[in-house]
């Protein structure tokens, strides 16, 4: 909700929405809901909840129209292959499309099925922004959130990212990039010239 608040001037009524990894359920699952409300008043909302459930293999590329806004929510630990959806959720994105990250840092194994992966600031990063891939994506922001109910920063916590799908050649990160996430959030920045995490 955050994200498509934050970004809700660029997101336009006839938008297409793809929810990779989601499940377009509305009697077990809120994300459908959420995305209403969070874009009321914004007219017909063309969501796609892209995931084994609808009939979606993100391992294969995805056919059809492309889409204006994407969110990836905590899928790619599942993936056997995370280089290789994210390439086809990067193929399936218009230019300028917005693209909005979650996964997991550390976090207890949850199997749906399988649970594959952890990943830092960095492999978020490099998974859609690689140097020198023409399909690259731009970072707008990147940092680490902690559970806040689980304590220390570093008991429960997960990368957020959010990327741009343009044509720029100069791919770099916004200055704000630390400062846009919400303060309650307790996000931490990556600060690239040093490797490390930042207050």
């Amino acid at each position: 909700m955050w994200f498509l608040n934050a970004y809700s001037d660029e997101i336009k009524p006839e938008a297409r929405i793809a929810d990779y990894g989601g499940i377009d359920n509305p009697d077990t699952v809120i994300f459908p809901q959420v995305v209403k409300k969070s874009l009321a008043g914004a007219g017909r909302l063309n969501y796609h909840a892209l995931d084994f459930d609808s009939g979606v293999d993100l391992r294969k590329p995805l056919r059809g129209p492309k889409y204006d806004v994407g969110i990836c929510m905590d899928l790619l630990e599942h993936c056997s292959d995370p280089f290789l959806v994210a390439h086809n959720i990067r193929d399936s994105l218009r230019h300028n499309a917005l693209l909005f990250v979650t996964a997991p840092f550390i976090w207890d194994p949850h199997f749906f099925p399988k649970d594959y992966w952890r990943f830092t600031p960095q492999g978020i990063e490099e998974l859609f922004s690689a140097e020198g891939d023409p399909k690259a994506m731009d970072v707008l922001a990147l940092g680490m959130v902690r559970d806040p109910n689980k304590g220390e920063f570093l008991q429960l916590c997960r990368v957020v990212a959010v990327f741009r799908k343009a044509k720029k050649k100069d791919r770099k990160r916004d200055d704000a990039a630390r400062s846009i996430f919400p303060p309650e959030w307790g996000v931490r920045g990556f600060d690239k010239t040093t490797f490390g995490m930042v207050p």
